[in-house]
């Protein structure tokens, strides 16, 4: 007959260690995809705006040349 494995339930140190690890890891990640938005997330931003404003710029050009603006 086998033995049925009965395991020891944690104790409140190693629990709370297994916490702080997780939130640790957890934080790391976070800081890392915010520097990671800082460089490659505005970069995107840029050429939209650019656009966005060379499209306003050139009705607003337009407008100032019919008289209407």
């Amino acid at each position: 007959m086998k033995r049925s494995r009965v395991e020891e339930p944690l104790d409140t140190a190693t629990y709370f260690e297994m916490v702080l690890t997780i939130l640790l890891w957890l934080t790391l990640a976070t800081l890392i995809l915010i520097f990671m938005y800082m460089f490659h997330g505005k970069e995107e931003e840029t050429p939209q705006t650019s656009v966005k404003s060379k499209v306003i710029h050139n009705l607003k050009k337009a407008l100032s040349m019919t008289g209407r603006f």
